[in-house]
């Protein structure tokens, strides 16, 4: 990250993605430098190489940003589930229970203001104020109500974060025009696009397509050997206490 800053690439028009391995010197100077992060809490699992310290960076100054990867919890690209587990995961940045754990509230301004502002469109989109680009979702609440029963004075933002998923979602607003409406979108055909992508795959790999498969697992069990141990220079004391042996 200080090689990085003396090219003068720590800066705050530069998003990094991830950031799981940084210290606690380099997240001091990202704060410093107003710099965002985008954390990626699903991929890092099914990858299993770490988890980005949001709370740590957050208390830098750091403006942390949810992003998606190809690897979500269902490889399903569902952004209100991957929100929840963004929730979930940095609820356990420690066992003192007398210290604030990451809110709902703190959830989705990751998720929204924090996300416009990471993607250079801070103060257009991320939130319904007057002058921004009239972006928003309507979500329909009523599975997430009944199935079980929720107190009806239960925190609406923490009712969102806690149990809603994609498919709740039943109307898109963008700039001002609707694009999905009764939970169906309106400026593209689902269903064809669904044919189409079905009888593509049908296809199968090619011959070129599988003869690159077939060197990348190959070659697997040799680049990992390569980076068998090269986490033991980096990795001392991790952000995030996991359960111990003893």
């Amino acid at each position: 990250m200080f090689w990085l800053d003396d090219l003068g690439l720590v800066q705050s028009n530069v998003v990094y993605g991830h950031a799981i391995h940084v210290t606690e010197a380099e997240i001091d100077l990202m704060g410093r430098r107003n710099v965002s992060v985008t954390s990626h809490p699903s991929c890092n699992f099914h990858m299993r190489n770490g988890i980005t310290p949001v709370v740590p960076l957050r208390a830098a100054g750091v403006n942390v940003a949810m992003g998606l990867d190809d690897k979500t919890i269902n490889d399903d690209e569902d952004a209100v589930m991957e929100l929840r587990m963004m929730h979930k995961v940095h609820r356990l940045h420690t066992f003192d229970l007398a210290t604030p754990a990451l809110s709902a509230y703190e959830a989705l301004e990751i998720a929204t203001l924090n996300g416009a502002r990471a993607t250079g469109f801070a103060d257009e989109v991320g939130a319904l104020l007057p002058g921004m680009k009239g972006d928003a979702i309507l979500v329909d609440l009523d599975r997430v109500a009944r199935d079980p029963w929720i107190d009806p004075e239960f925190d609406i933002a923490d009712a969102f974060v806690e149990r809603a998923m994609g498919a709740d979602v039943a109307t898109v607003v963008i700039g001002g025009k609707i694009v999905v409406e009764n939970h169906q979108p309106r400026t593209i055909d689902v269903e064809g696009l669904y044919r189409e992508v079905r009888t593509f795959c049908a296809k199968g790999l090619t011959p070129e397509q599988r003869a690159h498969a077939d060197f990348l697992k190959k070659i697997k069990p040799y680049v990992q050997a390569w980076y068998a141990t090269w986490h033991e220079t980096m990795l001392d004391q991790p952000f995030y206490r996991l359960n111990s042996r003893t």
